[in-house]
């Protein structure tokens, strides 16, 4: 049995003076190079064009690190930010919301796919969403590195000491919603292995449902992230997440009965 996990680890990877890279920056483009590497090995399989790809990893990486932090500073954190608007540009700190990472990639893929390729919109979505929650577990870690996005106090004997912010044991909710996304990410590997791409958006369908199904359990283990209270049992995070699950259920029903 663990007596606790006391964590408080040096957020720079290396300090050359003038260049200090951070774990958090460093784990976010690690994950976006793994997918980066998935899609270009299976594009030719799916007769996409690979020389046009690299367009749309800086689109893709663009755009979401963009929603990602306007969703987190007006939906998480804007009382904050409203004082000190030059901080927002800081993402290297920390603070990207996943729903507007999420939202960011539909709009940099359907610019790719009209403007750029000229492919299939579906078919592009459903092979991204294969290795994204595989990013998004990257990128969980980095919050861990961080020390941020707390859980709950717990007395379990795997809880994490975050000495940064206090003594009291917590749940590692970082941990488990990274855990949660890898299984999400061999999920969706598993579904295109077995359908491919010929079933037309299952794939994005199936991806709603493998990471935002955890992300709202797991919201019941973590400290509130917003810096204003709602004033209901349920936090930002949660009520983002339920229309994603919605239509991931909807759509994977009506495709998967779709003949």
């Amino acid at each position: 049995m663990l007596q606790y996990i006391h964590w408080n680890p040096n957020p720079i990877l290396i300090d050359l003076g003038f260049l200090q890279p951070k774990w958090y920056g460093v784990l976010f483009v690690s994950g976006i190079a793994l997918g980066y590497v998935f899609f270009k090995k299976e594009a030719p399989k799916q007769s996409i064009p690979l020389q046009k790809v690299d367009y749309l990893l800086f689109l893709v990486m663009g755009f979401s690190i963009l929603g990602a932090r306007l969703v987190h500073v007006f939906f998480y954190d804007w009382p904050t930010y409203k004082d000190s608007p030059g901080d927002i540009l800081k993402i290297w700190e920390g603070g990207l919301a996943s729903h507007g990472g999420g939202m960011g990639m539909l709009l940099a893929t359907w610019i790719w796919v009209t403007f750029i390729a000229k492919v299939n919109f579906w078919k592009i979505l459903d092979l991204m969403a294969i290795p994204t929650p595989l990013a998004g577990a990257f990128i969980r870690f980095g919050n861990l590195w961080n020390s941020e996005i707390l859980g709950k106090p717990t007395d379990v004997p795997w809880a994490f000491v975050f000495e940064s912010k206090d003594m009291i044991p917590r749940h590692p909710v970082q941990v488990y919603e990274a855990l949660c996304y890898i299984i999400g990410s061999l999920i969706l590997f598993g579904v295109y292995k077995k359908y491919g791409l010929n079933k037309k958006g299952l794939l994005t369908a199936c991806f709603l449902l493998v990471v935002f199904i955890p992300r709202f359990l797991l919201e019941f283990l973590k400290e509130p992230q917003e810096s204003y209270d709602i004033g209901i049992m349920l936090n930002t995070g949660q009520l983002l997440s339920i229309p994603m699950i919605i239509i991931g259920t909807a759509a994977t029903i009506y495709i998967l009965r779709k003949k």
